[in-house]
């Protein structure tokens, strides 16, 4: 009996602008991150999901409407306390939720095919998101108050993730799992790998 699957991770980069329902809809199972906006960008994440990653101490909530609509089966906390968070290792890298969820399907031989969307590294003077500054929860504008981005989304800081760190972690994956496939939509130059399609 064969008990592979595919996973796809929405991020919440600019080049989910360029992902599509259908293309989400081909994976087996959906993983959000950081609860991205829904409505009216259904075209782009389509309109269900599977796993919930985010950071349980965050203010960005969703309704239990949109819960129950989406139909998501599993919740994982990205806290600072949480158990994924504390497990997590490489370096100095402090890991965004992104992150933390393609390393937990990495590690899970089951999982053979992981696309990755929207995870364009927080690179500086780029746009940060793939929604309109009016869609983004109104806890988070203090990021705007702050001047992290401007109304625009232009990611205006370096990243505390560390962009440079983040890519050397993610392409070391990829070179650790040889036999799984990995597909990415992203606005980050990543090299050539023969287990990495870019979409």
């Amino acid at each position: 009996m064969d008990n592979t699957r595919s996973v796809i991770i929405i991020g919440k980069g600019a080049s989910v602008q360029r992902c599509t329902k259908q293309y989400v809809d081909s994976f087996d199972e959906v993983a959000i991150c950081g609860r991205p906006p829904y409505i009216g960008y259904e075209h782009l994440i389509s309109n269900h999901a599977d796993w919930d990653f985010t950071n349980d101490s965050g203010l960005v909530k969703y309704s239990p409407e949109l819960m129950h609509k989406l139909g998501l089966k599993w919740h994982v906390n990205t806290g600072g306390d949480s158990p994924i968070k504390k497990e997590f290792k490489y370096k100095t890298l402090d890991p965004s939720t992104g992150i933390l969820a393609f390393n937990f399907f990495a590690e899970i031989p089951e999982y053979t095919h992981i696309a990755l969307v929207g995870f364009d590294l927080f690179q500086k003077n780029k746009r940060v998101y793939y929604f309109e500054f009016e869609d983004e929860h109104p806890s988070q504008h203090y990021l705007w108050y702050n001047g992290t981005y401007d109304k625009e989304m232009t990611y205006l800081k370096e990243s505390g993730h560390k962009t440079d760190l983040t890519y050397e972690f993610i392409t070391a994956q990829f070179k650790n799992y040889p036999d799984k496939k990995f597909s990415l939509i992203t606005d980050y130059p990543f090299e050539k790998f023969d287990n990495v399609e870019m979409v």
